[in-house]
């Protein structure tokens, strides 16, 4: 807003942001509500479908086990998990700032940007409905069928900004698919569409998501791959079929 403000071109910003942001807090509440519904009425959530699928793919390991099990201590490990945290929120805020990038380099394909990010939010509601899935923290933590998993993001959440944990994270139990492998994912494919190779550091930070997304516990590889076939679904649907149609 403060940047549409700056360079004159305020009037432009809410007509094109207004629906897509207006959805994006829709998203959230959703989600929050579809968290509510299942505690109220006491609804099945699934674990052990994605804990025997990772076992499969991890040839018997747990990937979010693995990597926690090769975390060392110290001041470094310190620094390691923070630096995991900073990217595992940043997922927040990437994907709007990403929709800034094209706004004001490519307007005209805002708008199909737009379109292909709330149908990826809105098939992950659907996916948190009807699969409500535990992920490894709780997974090990609550219902113990993981040797232990420590949930480092909630950890320096609280210790550093107690209140920022409990207003993001509310519906714990939304890992499959992972939203937060799809989303970075979904934009590196827009970013190499649009940009080319100059879309690669799009692939490098959606891989430093996914590496710390299970390195802290969020989700499983079987999530992560879940939200990168998701994506890929998303942009197909949205970037290629249009285009196959007009031709």
């Amino acid at each position: 807003f403060l940047t549409a403000l700056l360079v004159g071109r305020l009037s432009v910003f809410v007509a094109d942001w207004a629906v897509f942001l207006s959805v994006v807090v829709l998203f959230d509440f959703l989600r929050g509500f579809i968290y509510a519904l299942i505690g109220r009425f006491d609804l099945r959530v699934y674990m052990h479908y994605a804990i025997d699928a990772e076992r499969f793919l991890c040839r018997g390991e747990v990937l979010p086990v693995l990597l926690q099990r090769m975390r060392g201590s110290g001041s470094w490990t310190a620094f390691f998990d923070r630096a995991a945290v900073v990217v595992h929120g940043s997922h927040f805020v990437f994907f709007l700032l990403f929709g800034m990038a094209v706004w004001f380099l490519r307007r005209a394909d805002f708008r199909q940007f737009t379109r292909a990010m709330m149908l990826l939010l809105f098939i992950g509601l659907l996916g948190y409905l009807t699969v409500p899935t535990v992920p490894p923290w709780m997974a090990s933590d609550i219902f113990h069928l993981l040797p232990p998993v420590k949930r480092l993001a909630a950890e320096l959440y609280n210790f550093a900004v107690p209140t920022m944990r409990s207003a993001f994270d509310v519906n714990p139990i939304a890992a499959m698919p992972s939203l937060h492998a799809a989303l970075p994912a979904l934009c590196a494919f827009i970013a190499l569409h649009h940009f080319g190779k100059r879309g690669g550091f799009f692939i490098a930070y959606a891989t430093l998501v996914f590496f710390s997304i299970a390195y802290l516990g969020e989700h499983y590889l079987v999530d992560i791959l879940a939200g990168v076939v998701l994506a890929a679904l998303v942009y197909v649907i949205v970037y290629c079929v249009p285009f196959r149609l007009a031709r």
